[in-house]
């Protein structure tokens, strides 16, 4: 009778084990994947401020130091960033590398992002360019 308790009584204490554990890495698995509210807000705020340089034609004139001027303006002084821009021909082959305010990172969250726009020669798409970004909080 004692070993048929002890049997039932091991099972039950292996088998909530088990659930536990599934419980716990599945948290901690489902908390791992979720941005913070800092985040999201970085993000769209970079996103944003690349989306305005390329609809007022600050990205398609290529001039760093305007590029930089204007990121800093859009961003304000919460924030310091990196760009790197490749350049590719209408025919899809690397051109060039530009690289816009590289600077130290301090350790904190590093968003990364890439924003592909165009520059065009009259009426003729005549360069491709992808921007690669790195933005975090001061």
């Amino acid at each position: 009778m004692k070993k048929a308790m002890l049997l039932t009584f091991d099972s039950g204490l292996a088998l909530f084990l088990v659930i536990a554990i599934i419980v716990i890495s599945s948290f901690y698995i489902t908390k791992g994947d979720r941005q913070t509210w800092t985040q999201i807000q970085m993000e769209r705020l970079i996103q944003d401020a690349i989306a305005a340089m390329d609809n007022n034609k600050t990205l398609q004139t290529l001039d760093l130091t305007l590029i930089g001027n204007s990121t800093v303006t859009l961003l304000g002084s919460s924030y310091n960033f990196s760009f790197v821009i490749n350049e590719y021909n209408a025919s899809y082959n690397f051109t060039r590398n530009l690289t816009i305010r590289t600077l130290t990172k301090k350790k904190t969250t590093v968003m990364t992002g890439s924003y592909l726009f165009l520059r065009f020669n009259q009426t003729l798409i005549s360069n491709y360019y992808w921007l690669k970004y790195w933005v975090w909080q001061v």
